[in-house]
């Protein structure tokens, strides 16, 4: 029995990861901690996605990019699936791991053609009208990192059940609490989003505004672009916070920011999973904003300062309480970081993972014997 165990533990494992451009903008981070975590284990991976510096902040050196597309040309789709196809076949994967939304129908593509097990990461809660491509004869294990994903899972797939579970995306904890930890330096406020809608913004930087005005010495840090930068600018200047107020692009290096900051402001639930409220609580920031149902880790329950952000006074409000009692804010912070570490670390997400990958592999070969012993007979 021992050696029976052992094994199925020693079985290979050579994952292919697909990705487009999106998952790679959003979520290189947790791309990253599976590619590390993979070469550390002495594993052989790859990754099939587009070039560009998203990749290569991505890739580790035991891991083999496949470009994908190829020819980034949209009309020849048919022809980059067909040389993607060609080049997996050469690099002999067991198992296929892809995203949702994006990578769905493509994923359903190359484990029947390859005829292997895939697994698929979902980083958006499925709703009634979602369209969800899945294989039953392929999907291994459709994976929710968080309770809300988990549980749309089950609700829209509940014949496939068995297969669905739940794997929290892992955070490396700092040692250290950042927030509040340096009293006699102004007070680092931190909003990453996109500047897709200029009047989303303006409620923040009014009472940013009155805040300064009260006297506390405060800074805010804006991550992001989009089409409302102009508008939000164009705020800053006609508000006279030109000296306190900074907008900069998506930075690759968010957790040398997040350091240097003391709190963390939350202005919209993107519906999606939210990398940057993951690392903003694995630095000990402490949480402001709107509750964030998606992630689950900034709920109305003591966690973070709950706001209205359409409404002026209610961030004024719940800011300046923030900040006049730094040591509750300091406190809670460390919790979160204590809540992230025993339920999100980054080797319980690995060892989860290898155990999902072997798993599916063992399924899958135990599938294909019964399928054949079934022609026989």
């Amino acid at each position: 029995m021992a050696e029976s165990e052992n094994s199925k533990s020693e079985v290979a494992i050579r994952p292919v990861f697909l990705t487009d451009k999106t998952i790679l903008s959003e979520y290189r981070i947790f791309l990253r901690r599976m590619l590390a975590g993979l070469a550390g284990e002495a594993h052989i991976a790859a990754i099939a996605g587009p070039a560009g510096e998203d990749m290569e902040s991505v890739l580790c050196p035991s891991v083999e990019h496949i470009r994908h597309p190829a020819i980034g040309l949209c009309f020849l789709r048919r022809t980059n699936r067909m040389m993607l196809l060609e080049k997996l076949a050469k690099f002999r994967p067991t198992v296929l791991h892809g995203f949702w939304p994006g990578c769905g129908d493509l994923l359903c593509f190359l484990s029947a053609r390859l005829e292997i097990p895939y697994v698929q990461t979902f980083l958006a809660p499925v709703g009634r009208f979602s369209r969800i491509a899945v294989e039953p004869a392929y999907a291994g294990a459709l994976l929710g990192p968080c309770d809300t994903i988990y549980q749309s899972l089950l609700r829209r797939r509940p014949k496939l059940s068995e297969r669905i579970e739940k794997v929290h995306i892992g955070g490396f904890v700092e040692d250290d609490c950042a927030c509040f930890s340096n009293p006699g330096r102004k007070v680092g406020l931190l909003v990453v989003d996109r500047l897709d809608n200029a009047a989303l913004f303006e409620p923040l930087l009014r009472a940013v505004r009155h805040l300064l005005l009260d006297g506390f010495e405060v800074e805010l840090m804006i991550l992001g672009q989009g089409g409302g930068e102009r508008g939000i600018r164009r705020m800053v200047r006609s508000l006279r916070l030109t000296q306190s107020v900074t907008i900069v692009p998506p930075m690759r290096s968010l957790r040398a920011i997040f350091s240097g900051a003391d709190v963390f402001i939350h202005l919209r639930d993107a519906g999606r999973f939210n990398m940057a409220l993951l690392e903003a609580v694995s630095v000990g920031l402490a949480l402001a904003g709107c509750a964030d149902q998606t992630t689950g880790l900034m709920l109305e329950d003591g966690s973070a300062a709950i706001f209205d952000p359409a409404d002026e006074l209610s961030i004024y409000d719940s800011l300046r309480g923030l900040l006049s009692r730094s040591e509750d804010g300091r406190k809670t912070a460390i919790e979160g970081q204590g809540r992230l570490s025993r339920d999100c670390s980054v080797s319980g997400m690995l060892e989860q993972l290898m155990q999902i990958y072997r798993r599916v592999q063992q399924w899958y070969g135990e599938s294909r014997q019964d399928a054949a012993a079934a022609v026989k007979q």
